[in-house]
């Protein structure tokens, strides 16, 4: 809302502000879960089945509860380091294509809050620190949430990318009809309001 507002009053593109502000939020989740797995919060559940990459907490004084200090651990943090490294990737893979005029813009918030949700979401089960809201966990139904404002960022970003399109259409040097080209001929169509108008000065006329 605050980064809405201020594109309001500074008259800035939102979407386009938005795409890049989406961009370094993967970095900062980054470097954020680095710090969770050094702290020891934002902890696993202890693993099935002895893994190579499980990790085991030794100090009394990290975030780990004590009965799970010395416990073989899922690094759920490592987890989510690595993932946002990836969906960084993605995110500007996609804004170099809308630099390029490939993609409109929109597209970069549509897939982070679509790819943190999903990372999120499937995440939360290997949480040992998740807690139950109505049969899924608080950052599951975070994670919805996130799912949710992505469809609305996709939507509106080919919404406004069409009505662009039709402004350039009907714009093209051919206000009074639509235009058709093939290999043979090209002839202008008259649109039915042209018609319409056309008919209703011809009544005028005595």
């Amino acid at each position: 809302m605050g980064t809405a507002c201020v594109c309001r009053i500074l008259r800035l593109d939102f979407l386009k502000v938005g795409d890049h502000l989406c961009l370094l939020l993967p970095l900062w989740l980054f470097f954020a879960r680095i710090g969770c797995f050094l702290a020891g919060c934002c902890y696993g559940v202890p693993v099935r089945h002895s893994v190579p990459w499980a990790v085991t907490f030794t100090d009394p004084h990290a975030d780990v509860p004590r009965e799970l200090i010395g416990v073989p651990l899922h690094p759920t943090q490592l987890y989510e380091a690595a993932g946002n490294l990836i969906l960084l990737f993605f995110l500007w893979m996609i804004l170099s294509s809308i630099r390029k005029h490939r993609l409109p813009y929109g597209l970069v918030c549509a897939g982070y809050f679509g790819g943190y949700g999903a990372l999120r979401f499937v995440l939360e089960w290997f949480r040992a620190d998740a807690q139950p809201f109505f049969g899924i966990t608080t950052g599951q139904a975070l994670s919805l949430t996130f799912l949710l404002i992505s469809g609305v960022f996709l939507a509106v970003a080919f919404l406004r990318r069409d009505r662009r399109w039709l402004e350039m259409q009907t714009s093209d040097g051919h206000p009074l009809g639509v235009k058709f080209e093939t290999r043979s001929n090209s002839q202008t169509f008259p649109n039915t309001q042209t018609i319409l108008n056309l008919n209703q000065t011809n009544q005028r006329i005595p």
